[in-house]
């Protein structure tokens, strides 16, 4: 039980520098207003179930990931998998493109049915089932067929895609009280050999965001290849000296070395543990394929912390010691298809300031400073510093100066990713063709 145990005492040891007053009044909120929930949700039953299944809060859309899933698999299993990997990198960035924005907003009344909608949480329940599936079958197929290097190669990025997608989930998951549901999140982590994040994340990252000691820390200028092993090991560092922390002023041990302490758990279960059981079950040739489909996922979600909040920071009030968390602190990005991928995480200025928000009810802010394409398109802008530094730097520097984003550098960054867009998706395609040509060719 204890390995999944509530870790308040670590936001209670000392005063909050930003999150820590949101969970307590979020606390207050819950007890004080518990029963009010309860006889809405009763009253308006009939309406709002109406107005979830057919409108802007249907759950459906988040269904998406569940289709990939399974289409991923088919894809592979007839040794075509590139198409599903068109999909994700060359159709869902047009989409996301040229489809009307995600920006509707829950009313208050509205937040409170749909925190309580059961269906929501089926959903992400549904997709870590699924992926699990998909991460055993991807290994097993890798390690177990004489597969071309072309279809191989697919496969992995797809297998990675996936495993990016399942620490998404795992980030739903992780911000939830529940023992079942920490339990899950961390499921998914243990397949990334990324527990220690669980931690980091949760405690470090959401306390410290925005300043020089949040490992995740991305400054102006700053490439992603230099920022990469740096959050690694200071995410590891962190996560560590936090559960340290933890068991010696707050629980009250002589020492951080006792079976209490989860980094010792985790570290065992990453280092040792489950390389050890993938390779007993699928061989050496199935943990070097588990190993490369981990390092896809590890890369994909710090690419995802560098974009979150790069070059944005809190302003200092004392020692060690920032302004609190708020909706300006977060890059923020309302295109609709990536959103229903990620279970609204580009609506990252409000979960910062609300942590415990379930996905569903999380709100877009004109305020907030906006990316000016979605997560999919950011992330593989990232990979190309150059490329990276000319939309972004200029909307950083924007966004502290007049605290938004000036409208010449809007357009004029949203137009080069809409080109870099056009020319990506051109390119994979095409790509696709050719390898589905030459593949065609091998089997007459």
């Amino acid at each position: 039980f204890f390995f999944f145990q509530a870790e308040d005492g670590i936001r209670d040891a000392q005063e909050s520098r930003g999150l820590g007053d949101v969970y307590k009044r979020q606390a207050y909120q819950r007890r004080v207003h518990g029963e009010f929930f309860q006889m809405i949700e009763k009253v308006q039953k009939l309406d709002s179930t109406k107005e979830q299944e057919t409108g802007s809060f249907s759950v459906v859309p988040y269904f998406l990931p569940s289709v990939m899933y399974i289409l991923s698999i088919i894809s592979s299993k007839y040794e075509n998998p590139w198409l599903v990997v068109a999909f994700f990198y060359a159709f869902t960035p047009l989409a996301d493109f040229y489809l009307s924005h995600d920006s509707a907003n829950p009313t208050k009344e509205q937040q409170k049915i749909l925190t309580k909608a059961q269906r929501f949480r089926y959903a992400i329940q549904l997709n870590t089932i699924l992926d699990w599936v998909s991460f055993l079958w991807f290994i097993n197929h890798l390690s177990t067929n004489d597969l071309s290097l072309i279809n191989r190669a697919g496969m992995i990025i797809l297998a990675g895609s996936q495993s990016a997608q399942g620490i998404a989930i795992a980030h739903e998951f992780n911000h939830k009280r529940s023992f079942l549901d920490k339990f899950f999140g961390c499921s998914l982590l243990s397949k990334n050999l990324y527990l220690h994040w669980y931690t980091e994340h949760n405690y470090g990252h959401h306390k410290y965001v925005a300043t020089p000691l949040d490992p995740a820390f991305s400054r102006v200028g700053e490439s992603f290849y230099h920022y990469l092993p740096k959050v690694v090991y200071r995410g590891l560092i962190s996560a560590w000296k936090i559960e340290a922390k933890r068991m010696t002023k707050i629980r009250g041990f002589r020492t951080p070395f006792v079976p209490q302490n989860k980094m010792i758990w985790f570290l065992i279960s990453d280092l040792f543990l489950f390389p050890f059981i993938i390779y007993q079950i699928f061989g050496l040739y199935g943990m070097i394929h588990f190993l490369l489909i981990a390092a896809f996922g590890i890369i994909y979600l710090e690419s995802v912390n560098y974009i979150e909040h790069y070059g944005l920071e809190r302003k200092k009030i004392g020692h060690d010691e920032w302004e609190k968390v708020n909706i300006t602190h977060s890059w923020n990005a309302p295109h609709r298809i990536s959103n229903y991928l990620l279970f609204k995480l580009q609506r990252h200025s409000d979960h910062h300031e609300n942590a415990y928000k379930p996905y569903q009810t999380l709100c877009s802010y004109q305020e907030s400073p906006q990316l000016p394409a979605g997560y999919m398109v950011m992330i593989l802008l990232s990979f190309i510093p150059p490329a990276w530094f000319q939309i972004m730097n200029p909307r950083v520097l924007s966004y502290k100066k007049f605290n938004k984003i000036n409208p010449e550098d809007d357009q004029r960054t949203q137009e080069e990713c809409r080109k870099f867009v056009i020319t990506l998706a051109t390119v994979i395609s095409m790509l696709t063709f050719v390898g589905y040509i030459y593949l065609s060719l091998i089997h007459i």
